[in-house]
């Protein structure tokens, strides 16, 4: 793969966020600050348990959205879209920016 040298190259690190696992490793990489990759529920899970701050979010990519809603995924997409634009309207200088 070609994308993890260059996340080594510039030190990006990230962390994978999904359900049927203990969430301790994912609570623990969330407290270091990290780049999230996220399944909808697992991710409102950290959310809801303020694990994870949401608020320096700056790129939501919804990858094979198509296939999160036939799975039922569409209540969370929504969801996790109306606490982002929550977040954002909260945050006046970063509303200024745009």
């Amino acid at each position: 793969m070609v994308v993890l040298p260059a996340a080594e190259a510039i030190a990006v690190q990230s962390v994978s966020i999904y359900g049927g696992v203990s969430n301790q490793p994912q609570i623990a990489a969330l407290r270091r600050g990290v780049e999230i990759v996220a399944c909808p529920g697992r991710l409102l899970d950290h959310a809801d348990a303020g694990n994870i701050d949401l608020s320096r979010v700056e790129v939501l990519v919804l990858d094979e959205a198509d296939r999160m809603c036939d799975m039922g995924f569409l209540p969370d997409i929504r969801r996790i879209i109306r606490l982002l634009r929550q977040l954002i309207g909260s945050a006046p200088e970063r509303a200024a920016s745009r």
